[in-house]
């Protein structure tokens, strides 16, 4: 990795209308974006303006926009806790204090937007939302929070109810080899059922659950924030008889000896247990969702038999048959039962509308139930947006509905503290810019309620797990493709909105919650599929010539813009183009992006534009790098990033070797795959490689000397060395490693730490032997 090979191999820029292209507002709008900055504290500073910016004098530490927000209504700041000013020399790209021995927030905020978000891309069809789409509401839930391995794991157990369960299984169409599922969970007393989201295995294993003799009433689900989840089950949990519960194994590992003696200690308590599991593993039992014409019917024939004993109507069960059977051949309804995509589609978008009285009732053609119903979303998002009548009593509140309307579906998912502060910024700060006001409103969003400020179809019920202590209220839209449907009513209907929703956005792209800036770098990303060119002048290339959390910002804006339709090769040549660039910040925006979804698509050519972005010295202080290769590593790229990084620590350019040893920091906390539960994910790769063997040593010896590592990487081997007491085969490695780790210079400071270690921990085996063994030939010193 030559220095002066560095821009032999740029890639060729994109022509001009389509490498920072915009208009003439863009500027415009950038200089209101730091001006804000100043005046509501996000610490903005001004894209670099030529080789003299990078020298500019850094600006004091200030709050985010959030924050003065928050102190304008006299609540307390949801931001917390500023982060550092860079400290870096001139041209080159700081981290403004990130750690390099963890994974950023930002990278896990990127995940789970994505999964929320995965259905706001404008088009028309159905929402995937999966098995729990509808929200679970346990009659009771309790927390345990035990300590393993010097580490904190909460155990969660809930229960349903019996009522729950009857309604359940009332509605439940049954699926293919369900008779088989039962028998195994009667005679084995547990059962993996296997599919895709929206397949019906929850419901499923509910019926599985009643079917085996659980009582109704303590049937719920486990649950472990743990990568072990079966081992820590089978460690921690008490089961007892006529208990039944759903496992989520969420694609951890499954290891089959932990799952066997989990399924013993079901069997020998007389409890029952369904882990449910996803489609990609073979299996004997994959959930095939049902018929959605099946579904539907027994969703009605159970709704309209309760409506019965009610009406006064004259329903008797005749007329009931002949309007289910009406429903079934109706040409609307079955076009629309080939749109769903999951059990809970079915129920929401076709039985809710269909059991209504007046449609039973009326007799009128059942396309006629919704004139709007291919369009309903695009429908609701355009009366959404219009100015709501004025509340004579209430006019201070006018301007404000709509702002929180774009602020909640934007924030879907996050906590309605994000919603109300960052609404009172669009309402308060960035509109009054492009509009006329007579005056100021006399009040604030905060002397409002959400009743008064949302439209209720816009909300869902409150998910299942904020009933639990301390669990904040967050904002759940009724249908997640509501939100694209409000931003492209908004961009292609609203002209007048674009730029105030754009500057807004630009300004949250600098909040010190990371899943803040994450979600409007996402939505800026959706945006873009509207008009790129204009989104990327506007917003995109501003955020990547700014401070680190805006240039995430950027790089999750490009991750969220590469999805779209059509998109993909545009993002990732200009992607190219940032890395191919001699401005740090671009570099930084570019190595951050290549650890996405771009990256993930593309590992080799990830892998290689990073490493040339490593080599220079604008990012040596940067944690781009190390956190794009772990992202790449845990994401399917495991084997070329060791393979890289083995070449790095060998490396002439003291800057891929210091990379080399903060990827192995981050990488040393993760677990490797189910095939090996509870092995680290660097020993199962590097275990029967001699080459990856020798550079994990070399890895280690670096960072655990290292002036910016050591102090930190002391920690994940430690857990190393405990785990390897679960695993004859992983005890064995790591000790052979550890021993090559420990030798010549290190061996005093190894025992020293050995020696605290084992007074910690008494039953660690492998730390004795270890300890044991350096004393033989080193002078233990005293702690």
């Amino acid at each position: 990795m030559d220095e002066q090979e560095e821009t032999e191999e740029s890639p060729e820029p994109l022509p001009p209308d389509e490498v920072d292209a915009g208009d003439d507002g863009a500027e415009l709008d950038a200089e209101l974006a730091v001006n804000l900055g100043v005046d509501l504290g996000v610490g903005a500073e001004k894209p670099a303006e030529g080789p003299e910016a990078a020298e500019a004098a850094k600006p004091e530490p200030a709050k985010s926009a959030l924050d003065s927000v928050a102190s304008l209504s006299s609540r307390q700041s949801i931001g917390g806790i500023e982060g550092k000013q860079p400290e870096g020399g001139p041209g080159s790209a700081e981290d403004g204090g990130g750690r390099y021995d963890n994974m950023p927030e930002e990278m896990r905020a990127v995940a789970a937007g994505r999964e929320t978000l995965n259905e706001a891309h404008v088009h028309r069809g159905a929402v995937g939302q999966g098995d729990h789409s509808q929200n679970n509401y346990y009659e009771h839930q309790y927390n345990e929070y035990i300590s393993i391995g010097g580490r904190q794991v909460t155990v969660q157990k809930a229960t349903f109810g019996a009522d729950f369960v009857a309604r359940e299984i009332e509605t439940y169409v049954p699926v293919d080899r369900v008779g088989d599922m039962l028998a195994e969970l009667r005679g084995r007393h547990l059962v993996v059922l296997g599919g895709a989201p929206g397949s019906g295995r929850t419901t499923t294993g509910l019926y599985l659950l009643a079917g085996a003799g659980c009582d109704p009433a303590r049937i719920g689900t486990l649950e472990v924030d743990d990568e072990n989840i079966f081992a820590v089950l089978y460690d921690e949990v008490t089961l007892k008889p006529g208990q039944g519960f759903l496992i989520e194994r969420a694609g951890r590992p499954m290891r089959a000896n932990s799952v066997e003696a989990l399924r013993q200690r079901a069997a020998d308590s007389g409890a029952f247990l369904v882990i449910v599991d996803g489609p990609q593993e073979p299996g004997p039992f994959t959930v095939q969702r049902p018929d959605g014409a099946e579904v539907l019917d027994r969703h009605l024939e159970v709704r309209l038999r309760r409506h019965r004993a009610g009406c006064r109507a004259g329903c008797d069960e005749a007329s009931q048959l002949r309007y289910r059977r009406r429903v079934a051949d109706d040409p609307a309804v079955r076009a629309r039962l080939l749109l769903t995509r999951s059990v809970s589609d079915v129920v929401r978008l076709l039985v809710a509308p269909l059991t209504r009285p007046d449609v039973v009732h009326s007799g009128k053609p059942l396309d006629d139930v919704d004139p709007a119903w291919d369009d309903a979303l695009r429908s609701l998002a355009k009366e959404l947006l219009q100015a709501p009548p004025s509340d004579p009593a209430k006019p201070q509140l006018v301007p404000h509905q709509q702002a929180f309307r774009i602020s909640y579906a934007v924030f879907h998912g996050l906590p309605l503290s994000y919603v109300f502060q960052a609404a009172e910024l669009l309402s308060q700060k960035i509109m009054p810019l492009y509009e006329v006001r007579e005056s100021a409103p006399a009040h604030l969003i905060f002397d409002a309620s959400l009743d008064t400020l949302i439209d209720q179809r816009m909300v869902a019920p409150q998910p299942a797990e904020v009933a639990a202590d301390g669990a904040p209220r967050t904002a759940q839209l009724s249908d997640v493709r509501l939100l694209g449907s409000l931003l492209e009513v908004a961009w292609h209907d609203y002209d007048t909105l674009r730029r105030p929703i754009m500057l807004w956005l630009q300004v949250l792209g600098g909040s010190p919650i990371a899943q803040v800036r994450v979600r409007a770098g996402q939505i800026v990303g959706l945006l873009a599929a509207f008009d790129f060119a204009e989104v990327y002048a506007t917003v995109i290339r501003v955020w990547a010539g700014w401070q680190v959390q805006y240039r995430f910002s950027a790089a999750a804006a490009m991750d969220q813009a590469y999805r779209a339709k059509g998109l993909a090769e545009r993002v990732h040549g200009q992607v190219d183009v940032w890395a191919g660039s001699s401005d740090p910040q671009l570099q930084d925006a570019a190595a951050r992006t290549y650890g996405l979804d771009i990256g993930t698509a593309d590992v080799r050519h990830a892998i290689r534009m990073i490493a040339r972005l490593g080599g220079r010295p604008g990012l040596a202080t940067s944690n781009a790098v190390s956190v794009a290769m772990g992202w790449l590593f845990l994401n399917g790229g495991g084997d070329l990033v060791m393979r890289e990084i083995s070449e790095w620590i060998s490396s002439e350019n003291q800057h891929l070797r210091q990379h080399a040893v903060r990827v192995l920091v981050i990488l040393a906390r993760y677990a490797g795959s189910a095939g090996l539960e509870g092995w680290p994910a660097l020993p199962e790769i590097a275990a029967g490689n001699h080459e990856y063997r020798d550079a994990l040593v070399a890895l280690w010896r670096r960072a655990l000397t290292g002036p910016m590592t050591s102090r930190r990487a002391w920690t994940p081997m430690l857990q190393w060395l405990l785990l390897a007491d679960r695993d004859p085969e992983l005890a064995a490695f790591v000790e052979a490693m550890a021993l090559d780790v420990f030798r010549g210079a290190l061996a005093q400071r190894a025992l020293f730490n050995l020696t605290i270690w084992r007074k910690r921990n008494p039953k660690a085996g492998l730390i004795e032997a270890l300890f044991h063994r350096l004393k033989t030939t080193t002078e233990a010193p005293t702690p």
